[in-house]
């Protein structure tokens, strides 16, 4: 993470994420068993990684749950992207996810209304 300027931390039961002020990256490190750091394989990191997110997505808001983790892009739209454990769809990926989820996937909502 040097050389960036970090301004939120999110912390998990395993797991902490940070994002830059930029909101261009997403660091991760701690258990990645589940797939909660969201770097394509279940390894722990003792040191911060960049989370695997494609490039053009701005990160604004990042969260870390038990097992798994969220962020929610800058864009018109406040689309949100879940990674990790999934067993109880707490993803939100529907059925195509029943285990767990190794990188970012984004969440389709059917009423847009829903998002703040």
């Amino acid at each position: 993470m040097q050389g960036h300027v970090i301004t939120d931390i999110a912390v998990g039961n395993e797991h902490c994420l940070a994002v830059t002020e930029t909101g261009d990256k997403v660091f991760a490190w701690g258990q990645g068993k589940y797939g909660a750091l969201g770097i394509s394989k279940s390894q722990n990191m003792r040191q911060p990684v960049e989370v695997e997110k494609n490039p053009n997505v701005k990160v604004d808001m990042i969260a870390a749950g038990a097992r798994h983790s969220a962020f929610v892009c800058r864009n018109y739209d406040r689309d949100l992207y879940m990674f990790g454990h999934a067993t109880s769809g707490q993803l939100g990926l529907g059925e195509e996810c029943i285990d767990k989820a190794f990188r970012p996937e984004k969440v389709y909502f059917e009423d847009k209304s829903l998002l703040v």
